[in-house]
Parts: C-alpha cells; sequence; structure tokens
C-alpha cells in the first residue's frame, strides 16, 4: 500500500493491537487519505471492521463523512456492503449526510437497493433524510435499481413511501419496466437460467404494475414497449401476463418507431434462422394487429 500511514497499514492488516496503540498516539492522522483516497474510516468500513469503525468515531477529529477518489463516503460504503452494524454507528453520529452523493450521482440508498438489501433500505428511508426519489447520472432512481435486482421486498419498501415515480424515465429514455428485463431470451443469460430467478423476475413487474401503476404501455427510444420486447425476446409468461392485466393499448405495442412489428424484427433477426416464433406468442401479436386495426376503423 504504497503511500499509506501506518495507521492504514494497520487497518489493512487487522491488527486491533497496533490500531489501539497508533489511535492513543498524539499528533496521528485520524483522517489522512491513503490509496484511493480512503481514510482510516474509509479503509476500515470496506473491510467491515465495526469495532474499528467504532474506535475511530469516538475521536472527534475523525471526518466521518470523507470521500474518496470517486466520491463515496463511508455511509454509501457500509450501505452497499449491506452492514446494518456500521451503517448504523455511522448514523447515529450525526455527522454524516444520509443523501450524500457520489461522482456517479448515486446515493446510499441507491447502492442498497441495487443489491435488493430490505434491511438498509428501511433503516436509510426511516432516517426521514433521504430522498426515496434521487436521480443518478444515468437517470435511475433506487426503485429502478431495486426492480433490477428483482427484489421485490425493496420495491415494494419503497413504493410505499408514496413518494417516488415509478413511470420516470432514464437518460437513455428507459423506464422501469423494461429496464428491469434482459434484453436477450431467458435461456442465453447465466444469471436468468434458474426458476427462483425468473419468478422473481415476475413478481416483481406484478408489483410494479399492480401495486406501483407502471404503465406497461411506456416506449422506449426506439418505441418499442416491454410487451413488444417480451414477444420479441420469446419471453411468453411475461406477454401473456401483460395481455392479462387489461392495460394493454394495441397501437402503441404494435411497432416501433421503424414500423417494425415483433414478427418482423423476430423474423429478420440473424439468431433466429431456422426458428419460428411460438404459437403463444403469434397469437398474440395477431391480438395486437385486430386491435390496431379496430382502433383506426
Amino acid at each position: 500500500m504504497h503511500g499509506s500511514t501506518p495507521l492504514l497499514y494497520a487497518i489493512a492488516k487487522n491488527n486491533q493491537d497496533i490500531i489501539s496503540l497508533l489511535l492513543d498516539v498524539d499528533g496521528v492522522a485520524y483522517s489522512q487519505g491513503g490509496p484511493g483516497g480512503k481514510t482510516p474510516l474509509l479503509l476500515a468500513v470496506g473491510l467491515g471492521q465495526d469495532f474499528t469503525v467504532k474506535n475511530l468515531l469516538e475521536r472527534g477529529e475523525v471526518e466521518a463523512d470523507s470521500k474518496d477518489n470517486e466520491g463515496r463516503t463511508p455511509l454509501s460504503h457500509a450501505a452497499s456492503n449491506g452492514d446494518l452494524s456500521i451503517l448504523g454507528r455511522l448514523l447515529e453520529t450525526d455527522r454524516v449526510e444520509a443523501d450524500s452523493r457520489d461522482d456517479a450521482g448515486r446515493s446510499p440508498l441507491s447502492y442498497a437497493a441495487g443489491k435488493g438489501d430490505l434491511e438498509i433500505v428501511r433503516c436509510l428511508l426511516r432516517t426521514g433524510k433521504v430522498d426515496a426519489d434521487s436521480r443518478d447520472r444515468d437517470g435511475r432512481t433506487p426503485l429502478f435499481y431495486a426492480a433490477m435486482a428483482s427484489s421485490k421486498e425493496a420495491v415494494r419498501y419503497v413504493l410505499e413511501t408514496k413518494r417516488v415515480d415509478v413511470n420516470t424515465l432514464d437518460v437513455f429514455h428507459q423506464s422501469i419496466l423494461p429496464g428491469m428485463w434482459p434484453s436477450y431470451r431467458l435461456w442465453e443469460g447465466p444469471q436468468f437460467r434458474t426458476a427462483e430467478t425468473h419468478a422473481a423476475l415476475m413478481d416483481t413487474t406484478e408489483l410494479l404494475i399492480e401495486i406501483g401503476g407502471a404503465d406497461p404501455n411506456v416506449r422506449d427510444n426506439r418505441g418499442r414497449t416491454l410487451l413488444w420486447k417480451a414477444l420479441f425476446h420469446s419471453h411468453v409468461e411475461l406477454a401473456e401476463y401483460l395481455i392479462k392485466t387489461g392495460r394493454i393499448d394495441g397501437p402503441s405495442n404494435f411497432n416501433d418507431i421503424a414500423g417494425r412489428t415483433p414478427m418482423d424484427a423476430f423474423a429478420n433477426e440473424l439468431d433466429n434462422e431456422g426458428l419460428a416464433m411460438k404459437s403463444a406468442l403469434v397469437e398474440i401479436c395477431d391480438g395486437l394487429e385486430r386491435l390496431r386495426v379496430k382502433s383506426n376503423d
């Protein structure tokens, strides 16, 4: 650890005897940063050293809200690490900003939501000092990240604040519903090969629509809705569920801004050579066509 102080070295080695000795020495740089801009407190939080964090925070000279080279605070790291004990210690000091933003514009709540960590999400929201609908530089909110983590518990808790926009768009003009689903067929992604993962995606989708009021007809910057993508990527269960909600607007879901229907796009996809769209999906596409024609009459 080039550029480190003796205290940083001791913390890196988790040598509690040396740490305690150094903390009692006059003139020790309690908050001097080392590699990556990490102060002793930041390093201890990152390593999950609860006892060291406690000892450091008891020194009034320690900067509890220091930032590393990415603009992240000890609270931000505790939130993303899921360390409830350290998070609580930091909040109890009243010397940290609960809603601080790093260089990417992400808050501690954003990181906790992205990990689907309900306990950390609950702890931060209960402070009453965080923006439940904060947006990072990509325009994504904590709810967006919780949905991408398929954490229905965290999604439900954030929705219950009544302080979030479930239909918000990120800078890529992507809303939460299509953003949380994979942009490829379920069997192609290793993280989507388990029944539990697929079930979590479906449960979270239902929660966003039925409890949160998410609009399944929102179109992305290519004019594609969640149903359009479900049909194109062969997500049969998702497509059938969306139809059953009774909230699908036929014309909005029929084609994208290039005028392509899911069937057109499927047929023109090189990876689909020799494949036929599943009959259940063809029936849905035909139904959308009938709705489109009816709306034009």
